[in-house]
């Protein structure tokens, strides 16, 4: 057991559907007479495990047992037979907030979080900050929770669930609340929390999102388990059940359940912006910074060919990256390195400058150096963010001298070409035979 955070074995939970309360009644008044009901499973006989520090993506069409059985792993409801067994301590974002006391405020809410999960007040009040700044709702927090929005709810429980330092963390289709720069904020946090070894059972109707961050996956429909593999090879599994089913129901054999056929594009918000708007003060990142080396990362931006910093572009357009440090000490074998990746920490680009190994180049302690690169724009609508830094490559080793993720988040905006995905690449007919 000790190699496994999760073990699901065998695992069924049924509900009892009667037609009228009325049966209901006559069932319960002669227990060993007719049976009134009839039974529904949302799970059958599920079994898996899910490994030490493993990404578990759980996929499946709305009403297939996903939400049933993470509620069964983290103790929300009771299987009606089989076993589970859980080796850690669990955070579980089900439904964030849904578990707030309406009448506490949003402070007094956080430290009865942390009582029923095992903390002190002592040691809630050295995570009080942390989740504070995360959640960055302000005021609020001193107010009673039904005074809160959804999204306040979603983004003060998020803050704390993930604040607590948990072994095992379980996600279910949390990952889309609030504005961009704050599902990015999101987003960053679960990298981390993978970073460090922590198990993650994630349950998400985004591709992007299983895909770049789950190890393996399962899929589950009408309650039965029916496919465990690969992230690549469910997926796959996935989109030919939705297409069956649409098919079905495109035919007149529908079996009742929606349609979801997975987009490859992100669902997020798109406030557009008028044609000439350049910069959007909203679309501010957060960012995190690393490194073992004194440097000074003292400023980085989009310009136009204009010299406008921008941080709405244009697919198409060319544009110029400008990053400017101030090095405190003497460093040999150094390479300037952008990374330019969406919302889920899936990367679209990379870059390293000099762009052969051979170039290395050298700085002197109290030199300032400006990185300047011109680029064709041909990334596609969303919102994308950019790691930036310095670091030298030694055999197959990256030494990482300072690195800031998140540093300039910048947003494209739907073109009027009829294109769609990540990246723009030019066709052009030649013939047809």
């Amino acid at each position: 057991m000790e190699e496994y955070a999760v073990r699901i074995e065998n695992v069924s939970k049924y509900y009892k559907l009667y037609a009228s309360p009325r049966d209901r009644l006559k069932e319960a008044l002669i227990p060993f007479g007719k049976k009134y009901h009839k039974e529904f499973y949302a799970l059958k006989n599920i079994d898996f495990n899910v490994k030490k520090g493993e990404i578990l993506g759980i996929v499946g069409k709305n009403g297939s047992g996903k939400s049933t059985l993470l509620k069964i792993i983290s103790s929300v409801l009771k299987p009606s037979s089989g076993q589970v067994y859980v080796n850690g301590r669990i955070s579980a974002l089900l439904e964030l907030g849904s578990g707030f006391n309406p009448e506490f405020t949003g402070l007094e809410n956080v430290f009865f979080y942390g009582t029923i999960t095992g903390y002190s007040e002592e040691e809630m009040n050295n995570k009080i900050d942390d989740i504070l700044s995360f959640a960055d709702i302000g005021d609020f927090i001193n107010q009673p929770v039904k005074l809160y929005s959804s999204g306040m709810k979603a983004r003060l429980g998020f803050a704390v669930a993930t604040a607590i330092d948990p072994e095992i963390l379980i996600v279910d289709e949390v990952l889309a609340v609030g504005d961009a720069i704050f599902q990015r904020k999101c987003y960053a946090r679960m990298e981390n929390l993978i970073k460090s070894g922590k198990t993650v059972l994630l349950v998400s109707h985004n591709r992007n999102s299983v895909s770049a961050l789950c190890d393996r996956g399962v899929m589950l429909d009408e309650g039965r388990l029916m496919y465990s593999g690969s992230t690549e090879n469910v997926l796959r599994e996935y989109d030919i059940l939705c297409n069956k089913k649409f098919l079905a129901k495109k035919n007149g054999k529908d079996s009742g359940m929606e349609s979801e056929v997975f987009s490859a594009k992100d669902k997020v918000e798109k406030n557009e912006a008028p044609e000439e708007l350049l910069f959007d003060e909203s679309l501010k990142s957060e960012s995190t910074f690393f490194g073992k080396s004194q440097i000074d990362f003292n400023e980085f931006a989009i310009l136009n060919l204009n010299g406008q910093k921008v941080n709405i572009l244009k697919t198409g357009e060319k544009y110029l990256i400008k990053a400017v440090f101030v090095f405190h000490e003497e460093l040999n074998d150094i390479m300037f390195a952008l990374r330019i990746k969406t919302m889920q920490g899936y990367r679209a680009s990379w870059m390293g400058y000099p762009f052969e190994k051979m170039e290395y180049f050298g700085v002197r302690k109290g030199e300032r150096k400006v990185f300047e690169f011109e680029f064709n724009c041909n990334l596609l609508e969303g919102v994308y963010f950019v790691d930036a830094g310095v670091q030298s490559i030694v055999g197959d080793e990256i030494f990482v001298h300072i690195s800031t993720h998140d540093v300039y988040s910048f947003k494209i905006n739907k073109t009027n070409q009829n294109v769609s995905g990540l990246v723009f690449m030019e066709f052009a007919p030649a013939g047809v035979k």
